[in-house]
């Protein structure tokens, strides 16, 4: 898949920027510690969905705004 978006866009340059590890040790307290509690979502994953969430509801705001009469 990362095949098939072009390296200038910005999602791929933040991964390779970024070393999204630390988020790791910051939840390691609040996730069980061993695989007999349900399993849990990636942290560094929702991290980066809530981003990219986020991202795309800013420009959609914005661009509602500018072609707002």
């Amino acid at each position: 898949i990362e095949d098939l978006v072009p390296q200038e866009y910005i999602l791929p340059l933040i991964d390779q920027s970024i070393d999204f590890s630390f988020i790791y040790e910051i939840v390691h307290d609040l996730y069980a510690q061993n695989d007999v509690e349900k399993p849990v979502i990636d942290p560094v994953f929702l991290l980066k969905l809530k981003l990219t969430v986020g991202s795309l509801v800013i420009i959609m705001e914005n661009r509602f705004h500018i072609f707002q009469p």
